[in-house]
């Protein structure tokens, strides 16, 4: 089968043959801008990963933090704690409640004046 070029293609090929030396040059520099977005891209998504990992790692520290000083002080005025109140401790995720159950056990004479629910 032969191929059969049609006058009116010729031009359309012609100037793809003059522009083509001058896109192939083009071509590394395109790369190379695609490269470098892609690397900056990649370093703020980097940043600002470990900024919410920093940040999720000191709310952990605090929480564990309330916890460890709740429990010290339970221990401290009422000597040797319960399982399920240790438990319930563990357990809580909510700051506001521990800083409650702590301002309780400071004023507390009992540990049955606290309100662990």
């Amino acid at each position: 089968m032969k191929m059969v070029i049609s006058e009116e293609t010729w031009p359309y090929i012609d100037q793809f043959f003059r522009e083509m030396p001058e896109a192939l040059q083009k071509l590394p520099t395109f790369r190379e801008a695609l490269d470098e977005s892609k690397a900056e891209g990649e370093a703020r998504g980097e940043a600002r990963g470990e900024a919410r990992g920093e940040a999720r790692g000191e709310a952990e520290g605090a929480l564990r933090t309330q916890r460890q000083t709740l429990l010290h002080i339970l221990r401290h005025k009422f000597g040797e704690l319960p399982d399920h109140v240790t438990q319930r401790i563990a357990e809580t995720e909510d700051r506001t409640q521990l800083v409650r159950w702590l301002d309780q056990a400071l004023d507390a004479t009992a540990l049955a004046d606290l309100v662990f629910v």
